[in-house]
């Protein structure tokens, strides 16, 4: 049987992570689930969204973090609201970052991986 797992990364800061996705893995734990599955031989991608401001400034140090799970596929995702997670969003100063979004997209595509959009 042949199958692929894809795990969604935010973020690589643990702190920031436990702020937008309460109770979820922490990056750390994301990115370690992504390189050992796919040093097991399984077909694997990064879900890299939704992509906030806060990866401003960061993109490579991130890209670097999903090139080094071993994964050969990234799919990016744009921010896209539910009217209460855009308020609590909002008045953290949270926001989608179209800039990183698609610098991203470029330094993965330079690292050798496909790079799709989700929508």
């Amino acid at each position: 049987m042949r199958g692929e797992v894809g795990i969604t990364i935010t973020a690589i800061d643990d702190k920031f992570s436990k702020i937008t996705e309460p109770g979820a893995p922490l990056p750390e734990k994301r990115l370690d689930a992504l390189k050992r599955l796919s040093e097991s031989g399984v077909d694997t991608y990064a879900l890299v969204g939704p992509v906030l401001n806060h990866l401003e400034g960061r993109e490579e140090e991130f890209v670097n973090a999903i090139v080094s799970t071993g994964v050969k596929r990234v799919f990016i995702d744009t921010l896209n609201l539910r009217p209460l997670l855009a308020e609590r969003l909002s008045r953290m100063n949270i926001h989608g970052s179209e800039r990183s979004k698609e610098k991203i997209r470029r330094l993965a595509e330079s690292s050798g991986l496909l790079v799709r959009d989700v929508f």
